[in-house]
C-alpha cells in the first residue's frame, strides 16, 4: 500500500471516530523523547549493581567448583560504596529472588 493511502486511511479512521483529532499524527522522534522521560536511570544503575553481585557470586562458585544449581542459604554483601549499599537496600527482594539463593 503506498504511503499516501496509509495516511489517508489513518486520517479517515481517526477523524471519523474523533472529529477533534489532529489531521496528521507524528509517530517519530516525539515518541522516543517521551519514552526517554519514562526511563528511571537510578533504577537501571541499581539493577546493574545487583547484576554484578549475582555474576560475582556465580564466578566465585565456579572457581571453587561448587554446583551453580545448588541454592545458597546466605549471601554476604559488604559494600564499600554508598551507591552499592543503596542498590542492595532498595533491591534486596530482587537479589533474594535470583536463582543463586535458597528461598
Amino acid at each position: 500500500m503506498p504511503r499516501t493511502s496509509q495516511k489517508r486511511c489513518t486520517k479517515n479512521l481517526v477523524r471519523n471516530v474523533d472529529p477533534e483529532a489532529p489531521e496528521s499524527v507524528s509517530h517519530g522522534a516525539t515518541g522516543r523523547r517521551q519514552k526517554k522521560k519514562l526511563i528511571d536511570t537510578e533504577l537501571e544503575t541499581q539493577m546493574n549493581v545487583i547484576r554484578e553481585i549475582v555474576e560475582a557470586s556465580s564466578n566465585a562458585r565456579q572457581k571453587i567448583k561448587e554446583k551453580i544449581e545448588m541454592a545458597l542459604k546466605k549471601i554476604v554483601v559488604a559494600p564499600k560504596k554508598e551507591d552499592v549499599l543503596a542498590a542492595v537496600s532498595n533491591l534486596e527482594e530482587v537479589l533474594k529472588d535470583r536463582p543463586m539463593r535458597k528461598r
